[in-house]
């Protein structure tokens, strides 16, 4: 039929673009800035995380970062698979 499909690995959150693993990093580079007597009990803990993965530190504009980064590294990794097909077929 001519029809070329493309799998990607299962739960790849690298390929969706959306840049979830950058935010998470930023929240746990933020989690491991926070002194470890703020967070010793179960309840500051909690609140630790909380703040952490809230809205205010993970923000329109940070989240957004993250995506394009995502993207840019995507848009990088499909012009090197286009140059390396290129270069197996001799043009």
């Amino acid at each position: 039929m001519g029809a070329v499909c493309f799998h990607s690995p299962k739960y790849h959150c690298e390929l969706a673009g959306e840049g979830i693993e950058y935010s998470w990093g930023n929240a746990k580079y933020k989690y491991r800035r926070i002194k470890a007597a703020n967070k010793k009990s179960k309840s500051d803990f909690h609140e630790r995380v909380k703040e952490c993965l809230s809205r205010e530190f993970l923000d329109k504009e940070r989240v957004r970062k993250n995506s394009r980064r995502a993207r840019e590294y995507m848009a990088a990794y499909f012009i090197l698979s286009i140059d390396n097909a290129a270069i197996s077929a001799g043009l």
